[in-house]
């Protein structure tokens, strides 16, 4: 085994004929040193501003005891969805538990639809209910697929950085 890694080390370096780790040879007929094209990874980014929903707004999205905001966000979802990261500031607590009404969680819900992916929770507005605003906000997020940061409901969850990968590119 030492031999045949020792050769293919040789053979990547300094051979005519170069082989890569896993064995496979690339062949050089010109006798030039082998120059592999450099490999390029690509994300598109979209990065945007606060969600921040006033109670005047979001009533009018309040038809038969439920939340819609499709009709809000629908004329941007062409936009988001060209992107591989949507990201979008939540500058306020969100929830549904009354009396804790804050940006109903539907509006994340209709984000979310269009393409956003990705969320930050802090803002000068975070602590706006409290404690409970935050762990319902919280609570709310981890139900979802969205990658959030700013907000935790413990140390252990604050000191979790979630790392994804996507198109080679680790985030």
């Amino acid at each position: 085994l030492v031999s045949y890694l020792s050769y293919q080390g040789y053979n990547y370096f300094f051979g005519k004929n170069t082989s890569d780790v896993n064995g496979s040879t690339k062949v050089n007929n010109n006798n030039k040193p082998h120059e592999d094209k450099e490999q390029v990874y690509k994300l598109k980014l979209l990065a945007t501003g606060d969600g921040l929903i006033h109670s005047v707004i979001y009533r009018n999205y309040y038809k038969n005891g439920v939340y819609d905001f499709s009709d809000a966000v629908k004329y941007v979802k062409d936009i988001v969805s060209e992107y591989d990261i949507a990201y979008y500031n939540q500058e306020t607590p969100t929830g549904d538990d009354y009396p804790m009404f804050y940006t109903p969680s539907a509006y994340v819900d209709a984000m979310r639809a269009i393409g956003f992916n990705t969320v930050s929770l802090a803002s000068n507005h975070s602590l706006d209910k409290g404690e409970k605003g935050i762990l319902n906000t919280v609570k709310y997020f981890k139900t979802t697929d969205i990658l959030y940061n700013g907000m935790s409901d413990s140390e252990e969850d604050r000191n979790n950085f979630i790392i994804k990968e996507k198109n080679n590119i680790t985030y």
